[in-house]
């Protein structure tokens, strides 16, 4: 987990942030497909973004814990040292918000070896 959460901005705010200043990479995926892996993942989903502009869903994993990792398609996109992701504050509740905030119910990150079985499950049912 990251040391602390000083990366999401203030209040109502979002803030363009660099990936992997701050101990962790994200996992983003259009929101339907997203949408199948947060059935799949249930409960043990961490913190989760949406971002209606680009339509996608945005989760975080510990930094380098990608490493090898294989998407199942083109749409699922590792964002990693470098990579930027809009990062919205915690009353922020428009265009990219907090889907499952990380607000002590549940963790930031979301284990790897939970969520890329989830997307591959949901990568199948996606493209069936």
């Amino acid at each position: 987990m990251p040391a602390t959460l000083d990366w999401i901005p203030p209040g109502a705010t979002v803030r363009w942030t660099e990936v992997g200043a701050h101990g962790w990479h994200a996992v983003s995926l259009p929101f339907l497909l997203g949408a199948y892996v947060l059935t799949e993942l249930g409960t043990e989903s961490g913190a989760l973004i949406q971002d209606e502009a680009a339509k996608r869903l945005s989760w975080f994993i510990p930094a380098n814990a990608a490493d090898g990792y294989e998407p199942p398609t083109d749409d699922v996109v590792v964002i990693t040292d470098g990579g930027r992701l809009y990062v919205p504050g915690l009353a922020r509740w428009d265009v990219v918000w907090w889907c499952l905030p990380p607000d002590g119910t549940r963790p930031v990150f979301t284990a790897p070896e939970i969520l890329f079985p989830a997307i591959a499950l949901a990568t199948e049912r996606w493209l069936a």
